[in-house]
């Protein structure tokens, strides 16, 4: 009755979900089976006083202890797809559960149920071909079930009233089981599938941001571009006008105005840098030391010659971490 399920693949119903998400809460799951079947073999025992053959049954069930040992701790060296180390851990469980109920009854164990439990499994985590396999192979073990000797005695008709109203027990149990199981683990997987759902949405936000940034950044560096060649003809047109006029002094206001022009230019291109700096920069960088004197000085040396006086820059500004 050893159960497991994880990895998935691209055609399967949960895609391509890392099997990291699932061999945990497996290997859990494989655990608390074994503990069932070390309790069933106990009850049966000590409480039922059955005729079953412990020593054998209680081997079974140490080899699922072993495999679940063996899966928890080789998995990271196994070189093997995670889907394929699925599909041989079902395999395995479903023949260790034809092992218990050989050992238990044979076809007439109730808990012979517990098939639909690494078929289900199977179903959701894993292909097409590997749920066939799993299936195909718990149908062969049911199947030689009926080939024990005695099984052809073993029916309904035959049981007692006590040992009847045991098996109908046992049948719920079972039942109450494999339900139990399926239930759940179809529960973790729809958690599973809301969690990556979210992810993915918020990847889909942060790269719409970024897309975003990026046309920004080319639309600034290319707007940069295009504003650099009147930025020149203007330059150029305000300095010819300031050299002619300034040896004649006839005109001395037309001359601050073609100075004032060419300041201001000189501005335009400083910012017009800046954004094609920022640009090509990389977003997010990491923290840098910055001189806030020589920031407030540069923001003053930009300003018109009637503002610069109001900026007054205290003699503490210091480097800041920004």
């Amino acid at each position: 009755m050893s159960l497991s399920p994880t990895h998935v693949e691209r055609s399967e119903p949960l895609g391509d979900a890392p099997a990291a998400i699932w061999l945990p809460w497996i290997v859990r799951l494989r655990w608390v089976s074994a503990a069932g079947q070390f309790a069933a073999i106990l009850i049966a025992w000590e409480m039922l006083a059955l005729d079953l053959p412990v020593g054998w049954l209680l081997a079974v069930a140490t080899l699922t202890v072993a495999s679940n040992l063996a899966l928890d701790r080789l998995r990271p060296r196994l070189a093997l797809p995670e889907s394929t180390l699925v599909t041989i851990v079902l395999a395995l469980d479903v023949v260790l559960l034809t092992a218990l109920l050989a050992l238990a009854g044979g076809p007439a164990n109730p808990f012979s149920v517990l098939y639909l439990v690494p078929v289900a499994l199977a179903a959701v985590v894993l292909g097409v071909f590997s749920a066939a396999a799993v299936a195909a192979l718990a149908a062969a073990g049911y199947a030689a079930l009926f080939f024990l000797p005695g099984a052809a005695a073993l029916g309904h008709a035959m049981h007692g009233p006590g040992s009847m109203e045991l098996h109908l027990a046992g049948m719920w149990i079972a039942t109450a089981a494999a339900a139990g199981i399926i239930g759940v683990f179809v529960a973790q997987i729809a958690v599973a599938l809301r969690r990556r759902e979210a992810q993915v949405r918020a990847l889909e936000r942060d790269a719409a941001r970024a897309e975003k940034l990026v046309s920004l950044s080319t639309l600034a560096a290319g707007a940069a571009h295009e504003l650099a060649t009147p930025l020149g003809t203007i330059a150029l047109a305000a300095g010819d006008l300031a050299k002619r006029l300034a040896p004649s002094g006839d005109d001395p206001r037309t001359e601050s105005d073609a100075r004032l022009i060419l300041e201001e230019v000189a501005r335009c291109r400083e910012i017009l840098s800046r954004m094609q700096g920022g640009a090509g920069g990389t977003l997010g960088e990491g923290p840098e030391h910055l001189d806030v004197g020589d920031v407030l000085r540069g923001v003053r040396d930009e300003l018109r010659p009637a503002e610069r006086e109001r900026l007054q820059i205290a003699p503490a500004a210091g480097p800041i971490e920004l």
